[in-house]
């Protein structure tokens, strides 16, 4: 397939993460907005969000040096929180995200949305910053989506921790959708609310530094709450792991429908520079994805 060379080479020895791990990742009981700040309309979302749709579950807010964020208390840090969180959701500053990915991992959290920028997308520089994550993640043990992606909606179990505002209300079905492009899963989930599709879950991965479109393919085919997959595909960066789930998903008789982006140079040119994506041949991933059924 188009991508299938490239993606193949940078894909190999990737970490396959199991769907009961995602089960864990994908149901948080508690959140820490990681940078929260009052200035960002990213962390306000990501908080209203949280707290529209979680019920008793606590969001905890993290900032050095503010100590009231979005009208509530904030910690100075993760070691200052009254518990471990499941989940945290970064948003700090680029060249701090190792950092509190280090400290989370010290503590004993194992499952973070970076949010933050500036990694495979943003050149040499960045393609280094993103190989020292990878390289943590699999020391460390962590599952970590993202960096430079918005999060998720996981509407069967209220669980929100995602960076741009929702349509409300927001009505759980069986459809899971995973995009690598953030601000297109906002547009997916108002058009879908426009034509009554619930969603079970909706993923945005973005640079999928761990945690690909495969391992979300893979935990929606074994999810009870989704009865049928959209994907929107910019690359697929592990072919024989993607080819896995999506036989799973034929054999499960679940439908799945992928939309690959990319088929112009300016298209391919913007995937690069969106999530550090090398689109490909457009003809040969078609070709791939049919031959998956």
């Amino acid at each position: 397939m188009g991508s299938t060379t490239g993606a193949a080479r940078r894909g190999a020895g990737r970490r396959r993460l199991d769907p009961g791990r995602l089960g864990a990742f994908f149901r948080p009981r508690s959140l820490a907005l990681v940078g929260a700040t009052d200035a960002s309309r990213w962390s306000q979302a990501t908080f209203e969000n949280w707290r529209a749709h979680a019920g008793d579950r606590p969001v905890y807010l993290v900032h050095p040096r503010h100590r009231v964020v979005h009208g509530q208390a904030a910690y100075p840090s993760l070691s200052a929180l009254p518990e471990l969180p499941d989940l945290l959701f970064v948003m700090v500053p680029t060249e701090a995200v190792l950092g509190v990915l280090v400290e989370a991992a010290d503590l004993g959290v194992r499952h973070a949305v970076v949010l933050t920028a500036g990694f495979a997308e943003a050149g040499p520089a960045g393609q280094a910053r993103e190989a020292e994550l990878v390289a943590l993640a699999e020391e460390r043990d962590l599952v970590v989506l993202g960096p430079n992606g918005n999060g998720f909606v996981h509407a069967s179990v209220g669980c929100c921790p995602y960076g741009l505002p929702l349509p409300e209300p927001l009505r759980p079905g069986p459809l899971g959708i995973a995009l690598q492009s953030g601000g297109l899963a906002s547009v997916v989930l108002a058009m879908a609310q426009a034509r009554a599709i619930r969603p079970s879950l909706v993923v945005a991965s973005g640079n999928e530094a761990v945690l690909e479109v495969a391992d979300v393919l893979a935990y929606l085919v074994e999810d009870p709450a989704t009865t049928a997959v959209a994907l929107f595909l910019e690359t697929i960066r592990s072919p024989e792991r993607f080819a896995e789930a999506a036989s799973a998903a034929l054999a499960a008789g679940k439908p799945v429908v992928a939309l690959h982006v990319g088929r112009s140079q300016a298209g391919q040119a913007a995937a690069l520079a969106h999530t550090g994506a090398v689109a490909g041949d457009a003809a040969r991933t078609r070709a791939f994805l049919e031959h998956l059924g």
